[in-house]
């Protein structure tokens, strides 16, 4: 929508979420705040809170992304690339989804978390592609996850 801003909150865990919503209440009250998580339960838990918080106009996309990309199956709506759950699912896009993400290690587009690989710096899970799996190991090189790379 023309004038909508996006706001990362750029958390690793949503235990983060309080503190962030106190550092940005400002640039959420009085607008319309679209949520939307990967199967919609963090969003009903996040919604709630920032209403507890005094934040208004909260939407959310129902049954989050995962929904979203069931109804959108052949072309994925407007969401581009996969997206990834915390169980058996994995990674899951519409028909034809590209990859979007990259190994950790060699910069190679990857999307599954499947070594066990984690950043050395926060300890959160990294991706990491199947030829890099045992070079990464063996090489001793430091796994960042994108957040820690920027900081």
């Amino acid at each position: 929508a023309a004038g909508a801003q996006v706001l990362d909150p750029g958390m690793r865990r949503s235990t983060e979420f309080p503190r962030w919503i106190a550092q940005n209440r400002e640039k959420l009250t009085g607008k319309k705040v679209l949520l939307y998580c990967t199967g919609g339960v963090r969003c009903e838990r996040a919604s709630a809170f920032m209403g507890s918080q005094g934040i208004k106009n909260i939407f959310q996309l129902e049954g989050g992304v995962h929904r979203y990309l069931e109804h959108f199956n052949e072309g994925g709506g407007h969401w581009i690339g996969k997206n990834y759950t915390f169980d058996k699912r994995f990674s899951h896009g519409a028909v034809g989804s590209e990859v979007i993400s990259r190994c950790t290690h060699c910069g190679n587009p990857w999307d599954r978390y499947q070594a066990q690989a984690k950043c050395t710096a926060c300890g959160i899970e990294v991706l990491l592609c199947r030829s890099c799996q045992r070079l990464a190991k063996s090489s001793g090189k430091a796994l960042r996850c994108p957040l820690c790379q920027c900081s």
